[in-house]
């Protein structure tokens, strides 16, 4: 079984933490990581959620669901 690391887990609440004016290029440059570490670390897939108090305020699914049928992976995988 694989755990995934620390920063794997704070990087979302990271970058929702810091106020910006530019969250879209944020989020570029955190979907290019995910995509980097979903082919670095050969998962099949991740789904990846940020939250704020009770609220998903962004969801995106990253790699595959199903490999062999080459189903992509989705926010609600």
């Amino acid at each position: 079984m694989w755990r995934l690391p620390a920063f794997l887990l704070l990087a979302p609440a990271f970058l929702a933490a810091q106020p910006s004016a530019d969250v879209e290029g944020e989020k570029r440059v955190f979907e290019t990581w995910m995509h980097s570490q979903v082919a670095y670390r050969q998962l099949p897939g991740i789904a990846v959620g940020v939250v704020s108090g009770e609220r998903l305020v962004w969801a995106r699914g990253f790699g595959f669901a199903g490999v062999a049928g080459g189903v992509s992976m989705t926010r609600a995988t």
